[in-house]
């Protein structure tokens, strides 16, 4: 094949196609446990996350209850993923073995957040979330309408053995922001004039206990 413009852009169009059916196929599990927050922002903070009420009979007045003091920042990070196509490839039609490997960043790109997902559920016993206090802990305080203090909450049994956990997945256990997605390609001429195609697949993305 002869490396110029018009194949490059031809190939690039089916390293895309790759690439897409990658993201189409890719099966994640984040969105089980996590909520989808858009953010246009370096950093996202959050003052509700200790603020919701629980539904209760109206009986009397209502109950108006303050967003919370608290607040929860959470910083975006930009993640990345390249692969070089070697000219000596392109110029002897054996492109081929790159499709498979665009696929996979397609995929890997969906499947991302569930590492980052998940890997704060495991880090939970640890990891301090809004209140100051490990994410699984024994005494989350919570106030309560009419309770001139709080009351402590509960969310972990302390144990010896290996964790295990109880999902309600019909509520998000983390606020996860996704961001700009991004697939490039380009062409660069290096300093011994071989030409190098690259692809990119980029994710900009926070994620953080709510």
């Amino acid at each position: 094949m002869i490396v110029d413009r018009g194949n490059l852009d031809a190939l690039f169009v089916g390293f895309q196609t790759a690439l897409n059916k990658g993201i189409a196929n890719a099966q994640s599990q984040y969105k089980t446990i996590a909520m989808i927050v858009p953010s246009g922002h370096s950093s996202e903070t959050y003052a509700w996350l200790g603020a919701v009420p629980q539904i209760r009979e109206w009986i009397g007045d209502r109950w108006i209850v303050k967003l919370s003091g608290t607040g929860y920042t959470v910083k975006n990070k930009d993640f990345e993923q390249t692969i070089a196509v070697d000219r000596n490839d392109i110029e002897d039609d054996a492109v081929g073995i790159y499709g498979p490997m665009f696929e996979m960043m397609g995929n890997d790109s969906e499947t991302f957040p569930d590492t980052l997902c998940f890997g704060l559920l495991a880090a939970g016993f640890t990891t301090n979330c809004y209140d100051g206090q490990n994410f699984f802990d024994t005494d989350h305080p919570v106030g309560m309408p009419g309770l001139s203090d709080p009351v402590t909450v509960s969310n972990m049994q302390a144990g010896a053995g290996p964790a295990w956990f109880l999902l309600d997945c019909g509520k998000p256990a983390w606020s996860a922001r996704t961001g700009r997605k991004m697939t490039t390609c380009s062409t660069t001429r290096n300093s011994s004039t071989a030409w190098m195609a690259a692809a990119t697949s980029a994710l900009d993305c926070g994620s953080s206990h709510s």
